[in-house]
């Protein structure tokens, strides 16, 4: 049921899920580090050179902040955060979009890392707000994000006109998933609005749409 190249993690919940399985059928209790360890491993083989951020959300079961090589930190907010999932139908593969960045990095090491330190603030800042309940903020975080997505080249028109769509409808922000060139937007909107910014995607076209909430 989950999209596969779409930005949503289908290897690594397909890893997890396998890991899982095969622990149960042969008896052996694992712990969800070592689950998240083997998972890790498969998601090598999926994308080469993975963050891990993947495996380790759904291993977990838990809203997370993630640093690679650290233990995950479970994060709760006191308020709930309403998100619509957006399928552009556009396949992308994020091996592909991990490649095309490495080698973007190596021809211009020092803006490349510049982007990517914005992005690690914007991030932390992001961790602050969730905690806080601030939607407002936020959804400003996601459009800064998306912006330098953007510039990294790890975005498409496509995903730029649905993000403008999810906007003028009155979502909170919005930003491409995964490694972007395809998949899904994800759209952060009021629960007086959602319905309105999930018609607007039924009325353009999108059928694929998930309606989730995290707290």
């Amino acid at each position: 049921q989950i999209p596969i190249a779409a930005g949503l993690g289908s290897s690594a919940s397909i890893s997890v899920g396998i890991i899982k399985a095969l622990a149960q059928f042969l008896d052996v209790k694992l712990s969800l580090q070592k689950i998240n360890e083997y998972a890790f491993e498969l998601e090598k083989l999926h994308h080469g050179a993975p963050s891990g951020i993947d495996n380790t959300v759904i291993s977990f079961e838990k809203t997370i902040f993630f640093t690679k090589g650290k233990e995950p930190e479970p994060l709760h907010s006191p308020l709930p955060f309403h998100f619509l999932l957006i399928n552009s139908t556009i396949p992308s593969l994020t091996a592909v979009s991990v490649m095309a960045l490495k080698k973007n990095k190596e021809n211009n090491p020092a803006q490349i890392n510049a982007l990517l330190e914005e992005i690690g603030t914007i991030v932390f800042l992001a961790k602050q707000a969730f905690q806080n309940g601030n939607a407002v903020a936020m959804g400003k975080l996601m459009l800064q994000n998306q912006a330098i997505l953007q510039k990294l080249d790890m975005s498409l028109p496509e995903l730029d006109s649905m993000i403008k769509l999810a906007l003028e409808n009155g979502a909170l922000g919005a930003k491409l998933s995964g490694g972007g060139r395809g998949g899904n937007v994800i759209a952060l909107v009021k629960e007086e609005n959602a319905e309105q910014v999930h018609n607007a995607f039924l009325e353009h076209g999108y059928k694929e749409i998930v309606d989730t909430i995290i707290q």
